[in-house]
C-alpha cells in the first residue's frame, strides 16, 4: 500500500508520539488544564445530573416536564458543568483532496493532521469526535474520551479514505498519459480539451458542499466545542457562510487549509491527461494561456473559503502536502481565534 496516496492505520497510529509534544505545548500555553477549560470557550456545555422537586427561585426554563407529569408535582433538572472539552475534526474527503505532487496527497495530509489532533486531544484528557463528508460519504464519530475515542476516529479516517478512493475514478494528473510518452489520445478526449481551452476553464471536480458538513457539525457539537475544519477550500458554497456563522456562535472554529505546490505553479510544459466530471480531458501546458489560467483557477476556488474565514475573524493556516502538521496545529489547537486576533 502506498502511504503517499492512501491512508494507512499504521501511519495514523504512529502520530501518537508526535501528539504528546503537541499536547504539552497546548498545556503550557493555557497554564493548566483547569484554566484552559475556564477561559478557552465562549460557552460551556453541561451534563444532566438529576431531577428534584421544584424549589422557589428555581429557573422555570429547567423544568423537567416529564417527571412533573408522572409524579403530579413540579420538578426541575439539575446540571453539572462539563469537566472535559470536546474537539470535533470536520474532515473533507472530497475528490479535490485526492491530489498531490509533493510527498503525499492532500487527503493523506488532512488525515495525518486529523490523527495528530485526535491523539493530542485524547492525551489532554478531552473528547475527540469527527465528521467526514464527500461523495458517497455521510459519516460521523461522536466525541468520546481516552485512547478508545482517538482509535475510533483513526479507524473512521481510514474507512472514509477508502470510500473516497472508490468514488474518485481517477481525477488526478497522470504523467504516464502525456502525449510525449507516445500514447495518443482519442478524438473525444481531444475535442473535450479543445472545448476547455476555448472556455478558458479547467474541468470541475465534484465535491460535497461544505455547508452540509457545517450543518451536521452544528447538530453534533455542544457549546464550547473546538471545531477544526480540514479542507482545501474548494468545497465552499454560498450556504456555507450562514452555516458557519451559526456554528461559530457557540463553538470555537478554526481551519487547516490543505494545499499542494502544483496548485500555485503550472507543471512543466507538456500535454497532460486529466479526469474531469464528464470524462478524460487533455490540457496542453506548453500553451501560455493554459499555464496562466492554471494557478488562477485554484486561487479562485479557494478565495471564497479564505474570504469567509476572514469575515468571521476565524483562525486558519495553510498546510502543504510536503510539510509536517505539528507546526500548523500548534497555532490552532486550543486557541480562541478571536482572542488571539485581539491580542
Amino acid at each position: 500500500m502506498n502511504n503517499a496516496v492512501q491512508i494507512t492505520l499504521d501511519e495514523l497510529l504512529a502520530m501518537r508520539l508526535r501528539a504528546a509534544r503537541l499536547a504539552q505545548f497546548a498545556q503550557r500555553v493555557a497554564g493548566s488544564h483547569a484554566a484552559v477549560h475556564a477561559s478557552r470557550f465562549r460557552g460551556r456545555g453541561v451534563d444532566y445530573a438529576e431531577s428534584r422537586a421544584y424549589q422557589p427561585g428555581d429557573d422555570i426554563r429547567q423544568m423537567d416536564w416529564r417527571v412533573t407529569a408522572r409524579t403530579g408535582r413540579p420538578h426541575t433538572k439539575l446540571f453539572t458543568e462539563e469537566r472535559e472539552r470536546s474537539v470535533l475534526a470536520v474532515l473533507s474527503c472530497n475528490q479535490s483532496l485526492r491530489f498531490g505532487t509533493r510527498v503525499r496527497f492532500k487527503s493523506v495530509q488532512a488525515a495525518r493532521a486529523a490523527a495528530l489532533l485526535a491523539w493530542a486531544t485524547a492525551l489532554s484528557g478531552d473528547r475527540i469526535g469527527a465528521i467526514g463528508y464527500g461523495p458517497g460519504l455521510n459519516a460521523e464519530v461522536k466525541p468520546s474520551g481516552g485512547v478508545r475515542g482517538a482509535l475510533r476516529c483513526l479507524r473512521a479516517f481510514v474507512e472514509w479514505d477508502a470510500i473516497s478512493a472508490q468514488a474518485l475514478n481517477g481525477s488526478i494528473l497522470d504523467p504516464s498519459e502525456r502525449a510525449e510518452s507516445g500514447t495518443r489520445p482519442d478524438s473525444a478526449t481531444t475535442n473535450r480539451a479543445s472545448a476547455i481551452r476555448g472556455r478558458g476553464n479547467l474541468p470541475r471536480i465534484s465535491n460535497v458542499p461544505l455547508s452540509q458538513a457545517l450543518q451536521r457539525a452544528r447538530r453534533l457539537a455542544r457549546p464550547g466545542t473546538q471545531v477544526i475544519l480540514l479542507s482545501d477550500g474548494f468545497d465552499c458554497d454560498e450556504a456555507a457562510e450562514p452555516a458557519l456563522t451559526m456554528l461559530a456562535e457557540h463553538c470555537d472554529v478554526a481551519a487547516v487549509i490543505l494545499s499542494d505546490p502544483l496548485e500555485h505553479v503550472a507543471p512543466p510544459p507538456a500535454r497532460y491527461a486529466l479526469q474531469g466530471e464528464s470524462g478524460p480531458v487533455l490540457l496542453d501546458f506548453a500553451a501560455q494561456p493554459t499555464r496562466a489560467r492554471w494557478p488562477q483557477w485554484f486561487a479562485e476556488r479557494r478565495a471564497d473559503f479564505l474570504a469567509m474565514l476572514k469575515r468571521r475573524a476565524l483562525n486558519s493556516i495553510v498546510l502543504d502536502t510536503s510539510a509536517e502538521p505539528e507546526a500548523a496545529l500548534r497555532g490552532l489547537l486550543g486557541l480562541d481565534a478571536r482572542k488571539k486576533k485581539a491580542g
